[in-house]
């Protein structure tokens, strides 16, 4: 698969951790919030957005991006060590019944992996209730094995993320690092019929289609079928989402 082909194959998705209704400068307009995801498809809320403080136009602008094409996903941590919160069986569900109220079509699974202490059993449990309320799963461990060896509840319908495998905060990696786990997950998606997603990171974005070039380069005949550039917060820090790179614009 040549570059070209694995960006004709490869299609725009944002993880977003600003607050929804002030991306790139809406302050509370929501048909400027909605526009500004326009062109990526699948786009993460951040956790705090489906708290009792979180963003009031969320729900809004999350029908928006639906009605456009897009699938609004939540965001929930299921980590145990770490500094993660370590939420009960029972908050997890809650805070999956809350995104489901606000019309999200699928939830990320963060810190999912057994370096986050995170049982086999306490990930199949919140994945098949997410699946009982028909939400999708994108589970992000960064071993792929911790979620998907001799999996029994990921399936067609749910997505692997890989974070940061090639380019972290504007650092490419070496391909002894990343090779190994990118083929992991192409046999699992051979498997399982899992989507794959790969985020790309750096603090310098004003050359954003030569990096995704670059990474598009590294991921040839890994199968991923979606992918992000963004800077090391995802927004999280000046709720700022860039454009879709043109190499990878309009294909959601």
């Amino acid at each position: 698969m040549t570059t070209s082909e694995q960006a004709a194959a490869t299609r725009p998705f944002a993880v977003y951790y600003g607050w929804p209704s002030y991306v790139n400068g809406a302050d509370g307009d929501v048909a400027r919030a909605i526009a500004a995801f326009d062109g990526y498809g699948v786009v993460v809320f951040g956790d705090d957005t489906a708290t009792q403080a979180g963003d009031a136009l969320a729900a809004p602008i999350m029908a928006g991006i639906a009605a456009r094409g897009g699938e609004p996903y939540g965001y929930v941590t299921i980590g145990v060590s770490h500094g993660e919160p370590d939420h009960s069986l029972e908050e997890l569900r809650a805070r999956l019944d809350t995104w489901r109220r606000l019309g999200a079509r699928g939830v990320l699974f963060d810190c999912a992996g057994a370096d986050y202490g995170v049982s086999r059993d306490r990930f199949d449990a919140t994945v098949k209730y997410a699946h009982s309320l028909g939400l999708s799963v994108l589970a992000n461990a960064w071993d792929p094995d911790d979620v998907l060896a001799h999996s029994v509840t990921m399936g067609a319908e749910d997505g692997y993320m890989g974070e940061n495998d090639v380019l972290s905060d504007g650092q490419f990696l070496a391909p002894a690092i990343y090779q190994p786990k990118l083929a992991k997950m192409a046999a699992y998606k051979a498997k399982l019929g899992i989507t794959l997603y790969e985020t790309a990171t750096s603090g310098d974005l004003q050359h954003a289609d030569a990096l995704t070039v670059r990474v598009l380069t590294a991921l040839q005949g890994y199968r991923i079928d979606a992918l992000q550039l963004s800077d090391p917060m995802y927004g999280a820090t000046d709720n700022i989402l860039i454009r879709p790179p043109a190499v990878l614009a309009g294909r959601r």
